[in-house]
């Protein structure tokens, strides 16, 4: 579904359609994606029928984009469907192949987990050393 709302499909029955499943799956996916604010439902009204809503991607479902992204490239890697002979994502503007990196704010780019380190400050214990 998420695939769908980047591509620019929001409407319950043209997602049903492109994923070709039931719509009580459909509507309980999408319940739970409106639940954690990756989509919100917005009203729409054709004329001479009833108010219906579209799926669009709240900013943190655009956030997703990297992470989704990052997924697509890895399975089109290691686990490419026998019955594509290729699949690449690229950008609809200029044709060109689109890929993830990580990149630190220097502009180094991260291949190696070894190069990473996280580092997390927990809000009560920043509080109380600040409170002394």
């Amino acid at each position: 579904m998420l695939s769908e709302a980047f591509t620019g499909v929001r409407r319950f029955d043209e997602m049903r359609e492109h994923l070709g499943i039931a719509s009580n799956i459909l509507s309980n996916r999408l319940t739970r994606l409106v639940t954690h604010e990756i989509l919100e439902q917005v009203p729409y009204k054709e004329e001479g029928r009833r108010t219906r809503y579209e799926y669009q991607l709240t900013g943190k479902g655009r956030d997703l984009l990297p992470a989704l992204l990052a997924l697509i490239q890895w399975g089109d890697r290691y686990m490419p469907d026998p019955s594509i002979l290729a699949a690449t994502t690229v950008d609809a503007d200029c044709g060109q192949e689109v890929h993830v990196e990580i990149i630190c704010a220097n502009g180094h780019t991260i291949d190696n987990f070894h190069q990473l380190k996280r580092i997390v400050q927990i809000a009560s214990l920043a509080q109380e050393t600040h409170d002394r």
